[in-house]
């Protein structure tokens, strides 16, 4: 992997792994936002990298804010129940945690549970672009969160997979706590109406910023394809993901209090581990706004952020 050199060397980049994350050393988020410079250098990384870890922050709620902004508007994904208090006058500040204040209320959404590879939010028209962890509190040990380059996984794939896939849409729906690993292996599949309500992706979306394909799967197993049927979208969509499971392209990182990790949540698919119920872990949790996939093989279109022109 060739190795990002910021133009201003305000900041070095340390590659994570082979094939997928770096850490960003020698830097401060916060006065990084200041000056866009800076920022235009952290987004190049960021597309080649795909993910970042940046250790030792101190980040207030609008440096935090004023940071994700620079990839897009941010998106409030808090759940409207049961309330929590998440960070007050931020909307755009998602609490991720299982605890509860000294008065028993809720910090935010979230649990416990280990969780399977997923990206966020799918099942939206547009689903959100890059997504921070800036990490408040953790359990001991702390749990590890998995990032999977499913650039990587896609250039990996058989031939007679790419050529299957290439015209293909899934339909992501909706399914409460999808993500968590016990409702993966027993959670009944909804009705076959209500899945293939689902909103449909292309199962190879186009990277916006490299124009390289990405294979973008749904979370759920049981999700439909459109031209196949509930048997056949199972078998394929599973095919996929045990294929992309078995595959080296991925990082994981446990996240300390202070540290802060950015992805691009079109190209890479993340999990994490659980970790027991007597502990707390507290995650600041922050979405930009993303692009509605675009297929990488349609027979002819033109993205209305990037004017190349792509024919299958």
């Amino acid at each position: 992997m060739n190795v990002y050199e910021p133009l201003s060397h305000s900041f070095s980049v340390k590659p994570g792994g082979e094939h997928i994350g770096a850490d960003l050393e020698n830097i401060q988020l916060a006065k990084a936002a200041e000056n866009r410079q800076v920022m235009h250098e952290i987004r190049e990384a960021l597309s080649q990298h795909l993910v970042l870890r940046i250790r030792r922050q101190h980040l207030t709620p609008a440096d935090a804010v004023k940071f994700t902004e620079y990839f897009g508007p941010l998106m409030d994904v808090r759940r409207p129940a049961p309330p929590a208090l998440h960070v007050p006058g931020y909307p755009g500040i998602q609490v991720l945690s299982n605890g509860t204040d000294e008065r028993g209320r809720r910090l935010g959404d979230g649990n416990t549970s280990a969780q399977i590879w997923h990206s966020d939010s799918g099942q939206w028209e547009v689903p959100p672009g890059a997504v921070l962890f800036y990490c408040r509190r953790t359990a001991d040990p702390a749990p590890t969160t998995g990032f999977l380059n499913m650039i990587k996984v896609y250039e990996a794939l058989p031939d007679r997979l790419k050529q299957r896939i290439a015209p293909l849409r899934a339909r992501h729906h909706m399914y409460s706590q999808s993500v968590d690993v016990e409702v993966h292996l027993t959670g009944k599949s909804l009705p076959l109406a209500e899945r293939s309500a689902g909103m449909p992706h292309p199962l190879v979306r186009r990277h916006i910023w490299t124009q390289q394909p990405i294979l973008y799967l749904p979370t759920r197993r049981d999700s439909i394809i459109d031209g196949l049927s509930d048997a056949e979208s199972r078998a394929l969509l599973t095919e996929l993901w045990d294929f992309a499971d078995a595959t080296p392209y991925r990082w994981a990182v446990p996240l300390m209090p202070d540290d802060v990790v950015i992805w691009d949540n079109a190209a890479i698919v993340h999990n994490r581990e659980g970790w027991p119920e007597s502990q707390t872990r507290a995650m600041w949790h922050l979405l930009s706004e993303g692009e509605q996939p675009t297929p990488m093989y349609p027979s002819r279109t033109v993205n209305a952020n990037n004017t190349a022109q792509v024919g299958y």
